[in-house]
């Protein structure tokens, strides 16, 4: 298919079929936060530190790639680095499976379940930047936030499906038949952009920006980002554990929760960030997420629980385009996609962290207290955004 300049295509058509994409993309993420935790503490018998490390290793390799990921859609387009994200997908999943076959052996189980979670999370990398260059470059720079937002929605909202059908399918079939899902997904993906027109690339400069100046320039944003994403990474690494440990049921129902909440307030108050400025909003979400992992924190009764992860998905669903539209804003058009990968980074970094951070903290203090970590992320989140509003009270 030719690159094409001419985007009269609406808005909708260009962003369903990439939102169908990416939430396939997080239902897999889903299904394994809902499957791995279990396989590995039930089946394998490891310590909290270990399926923390396992847990976050996902992030890390998507923090490792995301530079790569920003390079391949600038140079050599979109629509390969999407494929290159749905094959590396459909090999996680069968390195899942070849784990779960040979779980009699630890040493190669886990190892296999490591290899699996890198996979990932180079997948992760290559099919979300993807996905947001594919949709800026369609839609129009101007347009970015609504892109984002659409990607959002399609992230947590396949993160909200995931976790629950993994689940299931785990308890009904077995964890292998769970991961053999993925493969699905990842395929009905492929072929929902498979026919989408493709934006041109942008010619490059003789002389560009490196990716250290790319990540200076927008740090301030992806800080913000990071401290707010510690909430998230505590909530779905260890979810299912704290209910596990208390004895309680439907604990892939708080994540429901969460997706569910996260996607009610990006479609009723997406508009709220142009409106209000992203410093201002983020400020008032982040006092949302807040009351959330304090609920989570000191939760008594399942109720609490949910509500608490309500509350945080209310509170982080606007914090990635709040902080997201000013780091594309202050960059070139020719290196969006490396900043669209380095902004990202922040939160790959925040959850690498905050996965065997957290096991550390449920090893010591127990599984609920891992949400302290998640609160004292939140304040310090708010201290940024609230340093943000200032300069522009003054003027």
């Amino acid at each position: 298919m030719e690159q094409t300049t001419a985007y009269s295509v609406s808005f909708s058509k260009i962003m369903l079929p990439l939102c169908v994409m990416v939430f396939c993309s997080y239902m897999t993420i889903g299904i394994s936060l809902g499957v791995l935790p279990v396989f590995l503490h039930n089946v394998l018998h490891s310590s909290n530190l270990v399926i923390g490390i396992v847990i976050g290793i996902q992030s890390l390799a998507t923090l490792l790639t995301r530079k790569r990921a920003g390079h391949i859609a600038e140079t050599r387009g979109v629509k390969p680095g999407v494929l290159f994200g749905t094959i590396t997908v459909v090999a996680t999943a069968a390195v899942y499976i070849a784990a779960v076959w040979v779980s009699s052996s630890y040493i190669i189980s886990i190892s296999l379940m490591i290899l699996g979670r890198v996979l990932l999370g180079a997948a992760e990398s290559l099919q979300i930047t993807g996905a947001l260059s594919w949709g800026i470059g369609l839609a129009g720079h101007q347009r970015s936030g609504k892109v984002m937002s659409w990607n959002g929605i399609a992230m947590y909202g396949g993160l909200a499906a995931g976790v629950p059908v993994g689940v299931l399918l785990q308890q009904h079939w077995g964890t292998a038949v769970a991961f053999a899902a993925i493969m699905a997904l990842a395929l009905i993906g492929w072929i929902a952009v498979s026919q989408l027109q493709i934006p041109a690339l942008h010619k490059a400069e003789k002389q560009r920006s490196a990716f250290g100046d790319v990540v200076l320039r927008i740090a301030k944003y992806g800080l913000g980002l990071s401290f707010a994403a510690i909430a998230f990474g505590c909530l779905a690494s260890f979810i299912t554990l704290v209910f596990q440990e208390r004895g309680w049921a439907n604990a892939s129902l708080a994540i429901t929760l969460f997706g569910a909440s996260y996607i009610g307030v990006r479609l009723f108050f997406a508009s709220y960030t142009d409106r209000y400025g992203g410093n201002r909003v983020a400020a008032v979400s982040l006092l949302v997420q807040l009351a959330g992992q304090l609920l989570l924190w000191y939760a008594t009764v399942p109720a609490m629980a949910f509500i608490g992860a309500v509350f945080t998905g209310h509170g982080f669903s606007l914090i990635f385009p709040e902080f997201g539209v000013e780091a594309v804003k202050s960059i070139a058009p020719q290196r969006r996609g490396t900043a669209l990968g380095a902004y990202s980074a922040f939160f790959d970094v925040a959850l690498a962290v905050t996965s065997p951070l957290a096991g550390l903290v449920a090893n010591s203090f127990g599984y609920q207290n891992i949400f302290a970590l998640g609160a004292v992320g939140t304040v310090t989140a708010i201290a940024i955004a609230a340093w943000g509003i200032r300069p522009r009270d003054k003027k």
